[in-house]
């Protein structure tokens, strides 16, 4: 799974529409869990600022607009909407509802930056490292450092957030310093564009099901054998429609194996992919021999004086998962486990087709 934080710098650039078709594509991934969205509390509070700010210069300037363009109102309903009187509250709590309801499709993770060491961003701040930098000149005017103190303990948090998972965070910033940051970290890659970001992924994303279907496509031996050793020991076979009894079962056989590319899930190198497929098995089952058939004349139940042994193939649908490692190239798998799952314990046989 790639974990993914984006700066405000990319929210304000992107007008803030999240409706749009990147930020649904991202929605789209984020719910088949390829990726996740982490949001610092500061970031979103600073998105919330920028809005309730825009809507308030949006009202002034239709208001201008208004006065200056007024002889429009003689123009039936043309330009009604330009001379409607808003409420600028009820705009901006509209638009932020907007917002935070993609966080929230997002599953967004909030990272409280509230426990962050203050010292060392202090140091940071006072001796112009990073991000209190742009490009190679080091910002010296305190309205620039005001601005650039929240980067400071937004990309902290993101660091410790990262330290702390063991992962790599994928920023998203049109901020010079997020990169500047960023490049001196392990924990950190960074894309400008959200459309970059995506482009990456889906990479990444495609090559993961290649490697796996090609895996189970080619009947891979140790999955096979964990399956079979899965089945004939963890499983109770039985007959039905006829009275009859499983003797012995053996010559178990993947007969066919198929990956669903949709199902399967990748965070850390470490992944699970489902799996389905059709398992062939020999049965040596034993029923008694219809010729030898007698009816008890004191109880009525019907016996057998004889019974037939006979062995009998069939198929039975299995699904279960594979747990897999992924080497850091993305470019080989190795299986951890493979499980297969029980609905139930028992797997039916049917004689029908043999003995009617």
């Amino acid at each position: 799974m790639e974990i993914l934080s984006i700066d405000t710098s990319v929210f304000f650039k992107d007008n803030f529409n999240v409706g749009s078709t990147k930020y649904l594509k991202l929605l789209q991934l984020a719910r088949h869990h390829h990726i996740k969205l982490l949001i610092p509390d500061i970031v979103q509070k600073e998105v919330h600022g920028h809005l309730k700010n825009k809507i308030h210069s949006a009202i002034n300037d239709l208001n201008k607009f208004s006065q200056s363009a007024s002889i429009l109102k003689n123009l039936d309903n043309d330009f009604s909407y330009f001379f409607k009187k808003y409420n600028e509250e009820e705009l901006f709590q509209k638009i932020k509802e907007f917002f935070n309801f993609f966080i929230e499709q997002m599953s967004a993770e909030t990272i409280d930056t509230s426990n962050i060491c203050s010292s060392e961003i202090i140091n940071n701040y006072f001796e112009g490292k990073p991000p209190f930098k742009n490009s190679n000149k080091i910002k010296t005017t305190s309205n620039d450092k005001r601005f650039e103190f929240p980067d400071a303990i937004i990309l902290s948090s993101l660091e410790q957030w990262a330290n702390n998972n063991d992962s790599i965070v994928n920023l998203i910033s049109v901020d010079s310093g997020w990169e500047e940051f960023a490049s001196n970290k392990n924990c950190f890659t960074c894309f400008k564009t959200v459309e970059q970001f995506i482009e990456n992924s889906l990479d990444r994303i495609n090559i993961v099901p290649s490697i796996v279907k090609s895996l189970l496509d080619q009947k891979d031996q140790d999955v096979c054998k964990r399956i079979v050793e899965d089945i004939s020991f963890n499983y109770h076979f039985f007959c039905i429609n006829y009275d009859a009894e499983v003797i012995d079962t053996h010559s178990f056989k993947i007969t066919n194996l198929d990956l669903s590319t949709v199902d399967f899930e990748i965070g850390d190198n470490v992944g699970v992919a489902i799996f389905s497929g059709t398992l062939s098995f020999k049965a040596e089952v034993e029923y008694g021999d219809p010729d030898s058939m007698f009816r008890d004349p004191d109880d009525r139940e019907l016996y057998y004086r004889q019974k037939i042994t006979q062995t009998l193939t069939r198929e039975t649908p299995i699904e279960g998962e594979v747990n897999f490692y992924l080497d850091d190239n993305l470019n080989d798998c190795t299986i951890d486990s493979v499980t297969v799952s029980k609905p139930t314990d028992s797997i039916q046989i049917n004689l029908e087709e043999d003995y009617f």
